[in-house]
């Protein structure tokens, strides 16, 4: 499952090693077929930020700031919520390709 991983590592009082600002990219490429969308979901720490609804008609573009468009909405549940299989997960890389045809 490619993850991105911005950590800052610090150990507490006993000695165990704890994360700090951890920051927790994960992608994902989903095709749901009742509704001839594909989706591509940009999660920080579980929640989305970005996303993407590809369908025949139109590609929507969903943000933070945008998180509404018409009938789409940005994905408001955590990503653990969400039957996602490793399959499902994608690159930065490819995600960003996705989002630059915008």
């Amino acid at each position: 499952m490619p993850v991105s991983d911005q950590s800052f590592w610090w150990c507490n009082s006993k000695g165990s090693v704890s994360v700090y600002g951890a920051m927790k990219e994960q992608y994902l490429k989903k095709y749901w077929a009742e509704g001839q969308t594909l989706f591509f979901v940009h999660f920080r720490d579980g929640n989305a930020v970005r996303q993407i609804e590809a369908t025949s008609r139109r590609t929507v573009y969903l943000t933070l700031e945008n998180p509404v468009d018409g009938e789409s909405t940005l994905y408001d549940q955590h990503l653990d919520d969400l039957c996602a299989g490793p399959k499902d997960f994608i690159t930065a890389e490819e995600f960003e390709r996705a989002w630059s045809r915008k």
